[in-house]
């Protein structure tokens, strides 16, 4: 979080004006994928993987791509997280106005129809919309338990 000012009093704080870290952190990502793609012509598949705290910002990541051309997979660990568990603006996952589109997996339905692992229980909205963009299969949980461990990652990849 190095260059952002840790805010001491909530006037200091507007909603929608200052930059969202986790946001910033998000267009990062689906930058350096997006240059890699352009500059490493030969790169037909590419996969995003979002273990631990970076599964929701991957999440982010992987629905703002509209185009959904740049990541063929995306394999999230998202565990229980929820942006309804986040207390304070200062926190590095605040993001403003985030739970009126109801929360990290509904914003997680806008990777439809791109394929998608992930490790929770992911909401009736996140089911609905792969079904209705004809990508029911594209939409799988893994077993929070046994994802971690790296032959699980490998043999998904190879698929």
């Amino acid at each position: 979080l190095a260059g952002f000012k840790t805010l001491d009093h909530a006037k200091d704080f507007f909603a929608g004006y200052n930059p969202a870290v986790m946001a910033n952190r998000a267009q990062d990502i689906l930058a350096v994928a997006i240059d890699a793609k352009i500059l490493l012509k030969g790169v037909r598949r590419l996969t995003l993987i979002g273990l631990s705290n970076e599964g929701p910002v991957c999440v982010l990541a992987a629905a703002l791509d509209a185009s959904k051309t740049i990541f063929d997979r995306v394999i999230v660990e998202g565990g229980y997280f929820d942006f309804d568990k986040v207390g304070d603006y200062n926190e590095e996952y605040f993001l403003p106005g985030v739970m009126k589109f109801g929360g990290l997996w509904n914003i997680a339905a806008l990777i439809a129809p791109v394929k998608l692992h992930v490790t929770c229980a992911y909401t009736h909205v996140l089911k609905a919309t792969y079904a209705a963009s004809n990508a029911s299969e594209k939409l799988t949980y893994i077993d929070m338990h046994t994802f971690i461990q790296v032959p699980e990652i490998i043999e998904l990849l190879a698929k």
